[in-house]
């Protein structure tokens, strides 16, 4: 049975969610389980800022150690979510208007910057988020997490990240 975490991640970025969708190491005599997350994908910041003034750009980075080379897609939503991907996995975004606008074909590739692309030969890209001058703006909390695509995986997504939340400054 898949594992399933109820509860809110508390602004903790995708660190807790990696421990849900990492390998499971399962030893039925000790009844022990280890975690892993080694080369899963994952989506930051330079210097971990959680923060972006209106009118500023952030640089993001995507990770995923472990695919070198593969082609990736981000997202954002207005809060966490479970979108079924299949086979017992989850999107942890929110299937909301700001998921469908940013969801490839990103529909706002001069706010939300290369949230597709491929993954270099340590298994990493970089993207950004420029906010808008607009003061209506500020205190708009984001979520954003990306897939690795693989036509060979199954539902071709090889790998998926967790939510890593961004709020709006002025």
């Amino acid at each position: 049975y898949p594992l399933v975490y109820s509860g809110s991640n508390n602004g903790q970025g995708s660190g807790w969610w990696h421990r849900w969708q990492c390998p499971v190491v399962f030893d039925h005599e000790q009844k022990a389980v280890t975690w892993t997350d080694a080369g899963l994908p994952r989506v930051h910041t330079p210097g971990g800022a959680t923060t972006v003034s209106v009118g500023k750009s952030l640089a993001l980075h995507w990770e995923s150690g472990s695919n070198p080379g593969k082609a990736y897609a981000a997202a954002a939503a207005f809060a966490e979510g479970w979108i079924y991907i299949g086979k017992c996995r989850y999107l942890p975004l929110a299937l909301d208007q700001l998921f469908a606008l940013t969801a490839p074909p990103n529909k706002l590739p001069t706010i939300f910057r290369r949230f597709t692309g491929l993954l270099d030969a340590t298994g990493s890209a970089s993207g950004a988020v420029a906010v808008p001058s607009a003061a209506p703006l500020v205190g708009i909390r984001l979520s954003i997490a990306m897939v690795v695509l693989d036509a060979k995986a199954p539902q071709s997504v090889a790998a998926l990240s967790g939510a890593w939340q961004l709020t709006v400054a002025p």
